[in-house]
């Protein structure tokens, strides 16, 4: 079974038109002085960062 990175799917997402997270240890690092385990699990359920979400979306 594997595990899932959650810290990488929220990186991937990290996009702003240009500018991008890129894949590297200390950017993980970063993350997780950021958000823990349980927050990033929820972090990773949403969009891109260059896409509005709607409440509604934050309340399903």
């Amino acid at each position: 079974m594997t595990e899932i990175d959650y810290y990488d799917i929220v990186r991937q997402k990290l996009i702003l038109g240009p500018l991008i997270a890129p894949k590297h240890r200390k950017i993980i690092k970063l993350m997780k002085v950021f958000w823990n385990e349980e927050e990033i699990k929820l972090l990773s359920h949403f969009d891109s960062a260059e896409k509005w979400n709607s409440i509604r979306q934050l309340m399903v």
